[in-house]
């Protein structure tokens, strides 16, 4: 059986090596794997030899687009052998990921770019991965949330209107401490009567909801980085399958010894109910359910009424991936699982293979593509979860700007005298420091 391939092989010039090294970096980091080479290629290789070997052994091409990339005539092999193999880019062999205001020439000119040129650093590594997400996964992404109305007064900006700002760059609201306002200064002493005027009590409230707003912010700069969440995986099988369900478990050890996955099946089938309960369990956490197919799998009327229903259902309602794995010749041509990518290769039956362990190889490399998939969704969708919480930060402020402008026009009717309320305006201040 072919070698193991990988991923992507980094295409670039000298001239953007700390691009190239960034992404290839992030990729991996994100269950990616590489070929790059500033670090794969030794002294003393060929290095004609060693792109050829790139091109074979990776599955697409990530060419770092620039100017001086496409001047150079050494970068132009490593993304036309991958392209002769996809003129029409359906399927998206060649990745270009632009890093410069540099429009693409030549055959280059049609292919859809991933487009970084500009972006701070950390939503060109949002971008990145989930535009490679969207690549690698065989049906189109769509938002975890709904967008935000683009339209009316007072509406929050959508993402792609809203200005980014760079990770340590404080919002514009922050800067009222640390700036002198010209309408409020020389503050000096304390005065009660304001806030009798306007509520000690919804003061008190009023600080406690900003300090809290503060200290989530200042957790979630401090957790910037997300790690990759470990994902359950629970195996559907019939106890006469059992030989074969540790010979899969041998080939997912890799996998749960990075913590990529966790695996969980039951090691005897009985009837009680402290069984059933943890079965139930894992089958309603798991974010990944393997269906071990077999004309045993398919008469057990546990597996197939119980196990396969429940899964079926949590896949449809996007809560789960559900992958049949295909054990041993059946037909299930008409199984309510047919419609879906069915491991391994061709769904060709691991016990028809000339040797098992290619076939569970070839199975564990398409979960191991499967869970990489879930996880980069996972932290993408949880990154969001982040920013909409910091949106919420400066409706809090608002709230005190109003009462610092209700606090100045009682000033200007001479309600109150200029002590007390340049006194009150700096109690105000304290409350968003």
């Amino acid at each position: 059986m072919a070698q193991d391939q990988k991923d992507f092989f980094i295409s670039y010039t000298s001239a953007d090596r700390q691009w190239a090294e960034w992404i290839a970096w992030h990729l991996e980091q994100a269950s990616y794997t590489t070929v790059i080479q500033a670090w794969d290629f030794r002294a003393g290789g060929n290095f004609v030899l060693e792109m050829h070997r790139a091109a074979m052994e990776t599955s697409r091409t990530i060419a770092v687009l620039s100017e001086k990339y496409q001047q150079s005539i050494y970068t132009q092999p490593e993304w036309a052998a991958a392209l002769v193999h996809d003129p029409t880019g359906q399927k998206r062999l060649v990745i270009p990921v632009r890093i410069e205001s540099a429009e693409p020439k030549g055959l280059l000119a049609p292919l859809i770019y991933i487009d970084l040129a500009g972006l701070p650093e950390e939503q060109a590594k949002e971008k990145l991965l989930a535009d490679i997400l969207a690549t690698m996964s065989s049906e189109p992404q769509r938002p975890a949330t709904a967008p935000h109305f683009p339209g009316g007064v007072g509406t929050t900006p959508s993402a792609a209107t809203a200005e980014p700002r760079f990770p340590g760059v404080l919002p514009g609201v922050w800067s009222v401490p640390f700036q002198r306002n010209r309408n409020f200064t020389g503050e000096s002493n304390i005065s009660a009567t304001i806030q009798n005027k306007i509520g000690e009590d919804n003061l008190s409230t009023s600080k406690k909801r900003i300090t809290h707003k503060l200290e989530s912010v200042s957790s979630m700069n401090r957790d910037e980085d997300i790690s990759n969440s470990t994902l359950e995986v629970f195996i559907s099988y019939s106890r006469r399958d059992e030989n074969l369900r540790n010979e899969l478990a041998k080939h997912l050890s890799l996998l749960k010894r990075r913590h990529i996955i966790q695996m969980w099946y039951d090691r005897e089938i009985d009837a009680s109910d402290e069984w059933k309960r943890e079965l139930d369990k894992h089958l309603n956490s798991a974010q990944i359910i393997l269906l071990l197919v077999s004309a045993d799998f398919l008469y057990s009327d546990y597996c197939y009424e119980i196990e396969m229903k429940r899964a079926l259902e949590r896949h449809n309602n996007g809560e789960a991936r559900v992958i049949p794995v295909i054990l041993r010749p059946v037909d299930w041509s008409e199984a309510p699982f047919s419609n879906l990518q069915a491991l391994p290769k061709d769904a060709k039956p691991v016990s028809s293979w000339d040797n098992i362990d290619d076939a569970f190889k070839d199975i564990s490399i398409g979960i191991r593509k499967v869970a990489k998939e879930m996880s980069v969704s996972f932290q993408i969708s949880e990154k969001q979860s982040q920013q909409r919480k910091r949106q919420d930060v400066p409706a809090e402020f608002e709230k005190v700007r109003n009462q610092l402008i209700q606090v100045k026009q009682l000033r200007d009717e001479k309600l109150i005298d200029d002590m007390v309320a340049q006194e009150w305006q700096r109690e105000l201040m304290k409350k968003i420091i």
